[in-house]
């Protein structure tokens, strides 16, 4: 549950009131006065995603994190199975505690021997505490009726167990109502209330209430979160209450337009904030409204010059602040402004003129502008630009000339992507400034830390509300850049971490929908997993045992779409595309299945043969899962040493089965002996392959030993250790022999160490050997003429798979990184 409140830290807070109790609703359970609430639909996939994401992994040393962090530690101890809620209360000042809430089941609470136990009742309600010695840390426990709830504050346990008991009623309707704005069951939301937002951030950002827009945009949002490992997407609605003096009561009744500001703010500004409209006299009117609830003077509006403007912004650079209007008449907005004297000066052909009018924003668009005094403007396409620096103004004007603007950067592009082409408010952060922007309104000890925090791959992150009847749509994003890539070079775009250590090595899949590859694992577990070509976990799926070989994709119902088809030590399984099991293949098998799944496809017509060994017995399917009887081989003298194999020489198929005792069965598709082969082999741990139109392994000899379609058996020598790998396509042979490696008959001398199998991968009509060293960790990979590709080695624990996973000209490799992690590469 680390780094839960970072994304807390980046928003307001929420409060909800209480309400008489229906079993079963969480919401009835969650504290009056939360400040934060989590609607979390998977707990472990939420834990899941939070360790993955790289942004949040930066940023959770900020102090403000850290004792609240500590406290969530004993969250991990439970396994819920529904969606829970995650509530955090301020209990005294600056003290965060949190409430816990989820439906109960049996195995819910895992077992910890580091906690001490204690019971005692409140309001004739049991309660266990838990106390962790050294850390002083502590949590409570209750169950009212079906729902549990888990604190660490006992004043927490005691005010939900006096309201469930309480008579009274009580409300909760604001919460349920946000809480049905998503699917609890599908997704993740936080709910958010600006009244309490002061006493989260003030505690790091003493002038939190003057930074951009503080806390005074709305009354109260509710956003779905979207995590990912490179990052974090907010989607929901703001809704403003019609009494308070509130941005979004401002901007009621006009039409969001798009934001024209990035095209004038300079790539090297710290933020800009824009507010559109597309009526002056509904925002006058609002603005009146917004005086009357803040009990300010009434104020006379300069209508002649604001009557023609439609976005107001405000571009942060380097401690200046740069207020631009856009005019649909910018000749009588100039007018309006009284241009009668001579320019103050000419910058680039732009006049830059003085004001002795230094209050026209404040005085005219207060709150959307404060604390803008300004002493001179100049215009540039259809904006005025006002400022108390002249230099200020003529850093807009040059890098608007030479086109080195938000909108001009690919950084902003791509962000702009997941926002809308319009809204009534849009803020976008750019880094480096905007970090330096946030550390200035920061205590000296927060500053500190997160100065430290590198951002360079993060320069850009995006807010913006879209003003409909009533409420408004809220997106919010932070994105990481991919990094820029030369060619020949490696660069990792990813890395994964699991919830256990790997089972076995990682593997790609297609993807019917879009084409493009993702990754399949499983850890020691027992866990199966399947995670996007960007790194997200799409779902993780206990099996029974650990999966034997690799994974074969199939498409059962010849309609495009593809399964994952397996055997594990128990059973021989296919799942679909989400992770369920396609009935009825969920066979399970009175003996340990000895090898991988084998699958047959003859004709390249998806009429699929499935075979499946426990110990002597072959089992043989079709993809009906009806047993195949025309198959006679069914039980072999002795146990098969391999999976069986069809080969295809000169039309004609073979199924080879090489047993223990040095038997090797090359059979027809019925099982019965198609080539006989009289001599037996003293075979290595080498498989069978096709090579030269022949049947090819190495004896324990170290010899090639070959077979022809009439039995004819050759050897020859190969220099080979007794240990040794070999692998080959139909024209290739591979081989490894302590350090020495053989591609077509050209040697490669690697450093000493211990290898994995060699792997052959043909793409694009290239041939790749790969082979990894698993005690320095590195993985080599040679084109066909045993060259080393640019760049390798590169670290890796095992065996990769290779692939061009996504739509672009690069190829991927995925490899195990440490015990719990895998890593994506991309190859320049």
């Amino acid at each position: 549950m680390r780094s839960i409140l970072a994304i807390a830290l980046t928003l307001f807070v929420l409060s909800c009131k209480s309400e008489r109790k229906q079993i079963d609703d969480l919401s009835n359970f969650a504290p009056h006065n939360s400040s934060i609430i989590l609607s979390i639909a998977n707990n472990e996939a939420f834990q899941r995603d939070l360790k993955n994401n790289d942004f949040l992994n930066m940023i959770e040393g900020l102090p403000e994190t850290k004792d609240v962090v500590e406290k969530l530690t004993d969250i991990t101890t439970l396994n819920p199975k529904s969606e829970s809620l995650l509530c955090f209360v301020e209990v005294g000042k600056n003290n965060f505690e949190y409430s816990f809430i989820t439906k109960s089941h049996p195995e819910l609470v895992k077992s910890d021997t580091l906690a001490n136990v204690t019971s005692f009742n409140y309001n004739n309600t049991p309660v266990k505490e838990k106390r962790y010695d050294g850390s002083g840390s502590q949590s409570f426990q209750t169950t009212l009726d079906s729902i549990f709830i888990q604190s660490s504050s006992r004043l927490i346990i005691e005010n939900t167990i006096r309201t469930f008991h309480s008579a009274s009623e009580v409300d909760h309707t604001f919460l349920k109502n946000a809480l049905e704005t998503f699917d609890p069951q599908k997704q993740n939301a936080i709910f958010i209330d600006d009244k309490k937002a002061a006493a989260v951030f003030k505690k790091s950002m003493p002038s939190f209430d003057k930074f951009l827009m503080g806390a005074d945009f709305a009354s109260w949002v509710n956003l779905e979160i979207g995590l990912d490992q490179n990052a974090i997407r907010l989607d929901g609605i703001a809704f403003a209450n019609d009494s308070l003096p509130k941005i979004l009561n401002i901007l009621k009744n006009t039409n969001a337009l798009e934001n024209t500001s990035p095209k004038i703010t300079p790539i090297s500004a710290d933020a800009v904030i824009s507010f559109t409209y597309d009526d002056w006299e509904t925002l006058s009117a609002n603005l009146h409204l917004y005086d009357q609830r803040t009990y300010a003077q009434k104020r006379e509006f300069d209508n002649d010059l604001f009557s023609s403007i439609s976005e107001v912004s405000i571009i942060y650079d380097k401690n200046e602040k740069v207020a631009a209007l856009r005019a649909y008449d910018i000749i009588t907005t100039t007018e309006a402004l009284g241009v009668k004297e001579q320019p103050a000066s000419t910058f680039r052909d732009i006049e830059i003129f003085s004001t002795a009018n230094k209050e026209v924003l404040n005085k005219n668009l207060y709150p959307l502008i404060e604390d803008t005094t300004v002493s001179f403007y100049a215009a540039i396409g259809d904006h005025l630009l006002f400022s108390n620096s002249q230099a200020a103004l003529e850093n807009i004007i040059a890098n608007y000339q030479s086109n080195n603007t938000l909108a001009q950067s690919k950084s902003f592009k791509d962000l702009s992507i997941a926002m809308s082409d319009a809204s009534s408010i849009l803020m976008i952060g750019i880094n480096p400034g905007f970090k330096e922007l946030l550390a200035d309104h920061m205590n000296e000890q927060s500053a500190e830390k997160l100065r430290d925090i590198d951002l360079r791959n993060y320069p850009m992150l995006a807010f913006q509300i879209v003003q409909e009847k009533g409420y408004a749509h809220v997106h919010g994003v932070i994105k990481r850049n991919r990094p820029q890539t030369n060619k020949n070079t490696v660069s990792q775009i990813a890395s994964i971490t699991l919830d256990a250590d790997l089972g076995i090595s990682p593997q790609f899949v297609m993807n019917h929908r879009t084409k493009e590859r993702e990754i399949v694992i499983q850890d020691v577990e027992n866990n199966l997993y399947l995670i996007s070509n960007q790194g997200d976990v799409l779902w993780k799926k206990k099996l029974d045992g650990r999966i034997i070989g690799t994974i074969s994709q199939v498409d059962l119902y010849r309609n495009g779409r593809l399964q994952l088809a397996f055997t594990t030590d128990r059973s021989f399984m296919v799942l679909d595309r989400n992770g369920k099991v396609v009935p009825p293949f969920d066979v399970k098998y009175d003996k340990k299945v000895t090898q991988p799944l084998a699958v047959f496809d003859y004709e390249n017509n998806k009429d699929y043969r499935f075979v499946v060994t426990t110990g002597k017995r072959i089992w043989m399917y079709n993809r009906k899962r009806e047993a195949v009887g025309g198959f006679t081989f069914k039980n072999a003298k002795n146990q098969p040493l391999f999976a069986p194999k069809h080969l295809r020489i000169k039309g004609k198929d073979y199924i080879v089965i090489a047993e223990e005792g040095g038997k090797l069965n090359i059979l027809d598709r019925r099982g019965k002996t198609r080539v006989p082969v009289a001599e037996k082999i003293d075979f290595s741990d080498n498989e069978i392959y096709l090579y030269e139109n022949t049947f090819m392994t190495t004896n324990k000899n170290g010899q090639l030993v070959q077979i022809d379609t009439n039995g004819k058996m050759s050897k020859r020598g190969l220099n080979l250790e007794e240990q040794h790998f070999v692998t080959s396509t139909s024209k290739t042979l591979v081989t490894l022999s302590e350090n020495l490696l053989t591609i077509k008959g050209k040697k490669v001398e690697l450093d000493y160490g211990i290898y994995t199998r060699p792997e052959v991968f043909y793409i694009s009509n290239k041939i790749y050997v790969s082979t990894t060293d698993t005690q320095s960790k590195k993985v080599y990979l040679f084109d066909s003429n045993a060259k080393t590709i640019a760049n390798f080695p590169i670290y890796g624990r095992g065996e990769i798979d290779l692939e061009n996973i996504d739509k672009d000209q690069q190829l991927e490799c995925v490899v195990k990184g440490e015990r719990n992690s895998i890593l994506l590469y991309q190859i320049n």
